[in-house]
């Protein structure tokens, strides 16, 4: 399955450099704001199932959330798109500089919920949650191959490796956090 995803990666790097430079959009056009409502009474494996995901890839229902409660909180969030391949620690220092911080995996499955046809367009990453599992520093994602949505955890890049160019990471603006 990772093979799969690698492989999805590299095409649409390939793709995105064969964008002529006078369509690609400005750094505001680089990402998109939608409303969520974020559940707090649900586990993982509740949310994944209210998501109706046709694949789930590693221990993504075992991979812990923040608290559990009893609130469906209201907020903003945004799909960030840097458009270029970036180490993990500049990807999260670019999430600031756009005055927003990581999304959480909670926050991730819920705009899977809500918007399940966007990660049909990119891969979409939350780096808010990290987890390590299987001896490796995860985070959640969603994406898709085909019809098939998918759910999953990816481990984090390294300062030696990129996350992809054309991967959306979902974030939400600070203003928004109360």
């Amino acid at each position: 399955m990772r093979k799969v995803f690698v492989l999805t990666l590299v095409v649409l790097a390939v793709l995105a450099m064969a964008v002529p430079t006078s369509t690609q959009t400005t750094e505001k056009e680089k990402s998109v704001r939608f409303a969520i409502e974020v559940n707090f009474t649900q586990s993982a494996a509740e949310m994944i199932a209210a998501g109706r995901y046709q694949i789930k890839e590693g221990n993504v229902d075992k991979f812990p959330l923040d608290q559990q409660g009893t609130e469906i909180k209201r907020m903003d969030v945004e799909l960030i798109h840097i458009g270029a391949a970036m180490a993990h620690d500049l990807v999260l220092e670019e999430i600031g500089r756009r005055g927003c911080r990581p999304a959480t995996a909670r926050e991730l499955l819920s705009f899977g919920i809500l918007y399940p046809d966007e990660q049909r367009k990119f891969p979409i990453v939350a780096l808010g949650t990290v987890q390590l599992l299987d001896g490796k520093n995860q985070v959640a994602y969603l994406w898709a191959l085909g019809k098939d949505r998918r759910v999953g955890l990816d481990d984090i890049v390294t300062s030696k490796t990129a996350w992809h160019a054309g991967v959306r990471f979902l974030a939400v603006p600070i203003a928004a956090v109360k």
